[in-house]
């Protein structure tokens, strides 16, 4: 009888594991909108400062062979209008280094500010907004088009 029991216990949890192994999502999935324009921050779309990495290529048949030249800072001047307000040259990127101990502001300029984090990655900020808010952006190489 205890046997019996037992067999049964397990057949009732076999079962219910195949329903759940079975058992689908129905729920829709949203994609995030992007603006596909080559910026870092592309999935922010009310960014008031956008980033770009931009690549210098030696060899015109190979657009995979990259080489990092610049990063740009245009911010914003008004409604869905960007000027170009700072740039930093890989070579100053490199001359500034990582600093294991703080941020390292690379440069600054109407309000927004581009730094090199202690980890290697990169930060930029605005001025507050209206209501007080700074606009932070974090990456890193290797991300989206950088």
């Amino acid at each position: 009888m205890r046997t019996l029991r037992i067999m049964m216990l397990f057949i009732a949890v076999l079962a219910l594991g195949v329903g759940v192994i079975y058992a689908e999502d129905d729920s829709e999935t949203m994609d995030v909108p992007t603006i596909d324009d080559g910026r870092v921050n592309s999935w922010d779309i009310a960014a008031p400062v956008v980033v770009f990495c931009k690549f210098d290529y030696p060899y015109a048949d190979d657009e995979n062979m990259g080489v990092f030249d610049t990063m740009e800072l245009w911010g914003a001047t008004g409604e869905d209008e960007f000027q170009l307000v700072a740039t930093v040259t890989a070579q100053e990127i490199e001359d500034a280094g990582v600093d294991a101990d703080s941020s390292t502001l690379l440069v600054s300029a109407y309000g927004y500010s581009l730094y090199r984090e202690t980890d290697g990655s990169f930060t930029v900020t605005a001025a507050p907004d209206a209501d007080g808010k700074v606009y932070r952006f974090n990456w890193s190489f290797g991300d989206q088009n950088c």
